[in-house]
C-alpha cells in the first residue's frame, strides 16, 4: 500500500502520530501527522474523546494520504494492542 500512497514527507524517524478518539477507538488505523487534524475530529465525536499520540518508526505506516482538498496528512497503521498509547 505505501508504494501506492502519496509520497512520505522526509522527516526524521521516530515520529508522534495524532487520533482524535474516544478511548475505546484510541487505536484505530487512521492517525495524522499533524496535531491539528486530530484535535478537529476529536471536537466532532461525541464527549470524552481526546487526542491520542504514538511514536512510530517508518515501516510501521501501511499508507500516507494527503489529498490536496483534505490536507489530513494520514498515515494508516496497526498498532500492536501493548503499544504505547498516550493522551496528549
Amino acid at each position: 500500500l505505501l508504494a501506492a500512497s502519496d509520497p512520505l514527507p522526509e522527516r526524521l524517524y521516530p515520529i508522534t502520530v495524532y487520533r482524535g478518539a474516544v478511548a475505546d477507538h484510541a487505536r484505530g488505523v487512521s492517525w495524522s501527522l499533524d496535531r491539528a487534524v486530530a484535535e478537529r475530529f476529536s471536537k466532532w465525536m461525541e464527549d470524552g474523546a481526546s487526542v491520542w499520540t504514538a511514536e512510530i518508526e517508518r515501516d510501521q505506516i501501511y499508507a500516507y494520504i494527503n489529498e490536496s482538498g483534505r490536507n489530513e496528512q494520514e498515515v494508516m497503521l496497526v498498532l500492536p494492542d501493548d503499544y504505547p498509547v498516550e493522551v496528549a
